[in-house]
């Protein structure tokens, strides 16, 4: 019911067009590419080419209100700077209520960082997220990076299967994760999910477009329903950044289980 307002078709299969880590990451990140990377450019993208919805933070969906607005908004609620190099606290920002009623959100996202000091605070808030996302009827995705000094490798096969089972405990619809390396350990990740669909994060640029490709067709044939990309995409000139994401999506759309 709730993923119908991602996915009116019913196929499934999602495609997010990140645009969230100014804040996490800071400037650095547009610094390569400053035309493609600009959210104007971002949200032509996603019209263009399908995806399901942009990511954004409050302070970008309120500077883009009104930049084509049939692009769907996947509104993050939590961040934090990259400053501070201590125990991640990734604190809501963004309320469910402002994100539905005065962003036009279709869904909302939050971060959550198992094995940190502050996982607790972080676990009660995401849950209380779910509930207003089910008073507002939107879905709720959970970026799930589990991150601190507990974690000594946060892409490891049983680490990555933990957080999306700790997203479908908590009630996510979508869980967001790294990639753990390998075909049978992201197909134990979507497994351990249960009902929660499983997207693949992104990540760093590649060298090349078909690296990332190929990660993206072992996911979705390890039982993923899809990826949130942002800088495989508008961190390569405009050019690349239309054809890679034609090729995204017509992988994402065409795949059959």
């Amino acid at each position: 019911m709730y993923l119908e307002k991602l996915d009116p078709e019913g196929s499934g299969r999602f495609a997010f067009l990140a645009y969230d880590q100014g804040l996490e990451h800071g400037p650095a990140d547009f610094r390569p590419n400053p035309p493609s990377a600009s959210p104007q450019f971002v949200l032509e993208l996603a019209r263009d080419y399908g995806y399901s919805a942009v990511v954004f933070q409050q302070g970008v969906a309120l500077a883009t209100h009104g930049v084509y607005p049939e692009v769907p908004r996947l509104i993050k609620l939590n961040g934090r700077a990259n400053l501070y190099k201590g125990e991640p606290d990734s604190r809501l920002l963004c309320s469910v209520e402002f994100a539905v009623r005065a962003l036009g959100a279709r869904a909302v996202g939050y971060t959550l960082n198992p094995g940190s000091e502050q996982e607790g605070r972080m676990f009660a808030e995401f849950a209380q997220v779910v509930r207003d996302g089910r008073s507002f009827g939107v879905p709720v995705v959970a970026w799930v990076y589990p991150r601190g000094k507990a974690v000594p490798n946060d892409t490891a096969p049983e680490v990555i299967a933990y957080a999306t089972r700790i997203a479908f405990e908590l009630g996510a619809d979508i869980a967001k994760v790294k990639w753990p390396g390998d075909f049978e350990s992201f197909r134990w990740a979507c497994e351990a999910a249960q009902t929660t669909r499983v997207v693949l994060s992104g990540g760093v640029k590649t060298e090349e477009p078909k690296e990332f490709l190929d990660v993206l067709s072992q996911v979705l044939e390890a039982g993923g329903a899809g990826v949130a990309v942002g800088r495989n995409v508008w961190q390569r000139p405009a050019v690349e950044a239309r054809a890679i994401s034609k090729e995204i999506l017509a992988l994402v759309r065409s795949y059959r289980p």
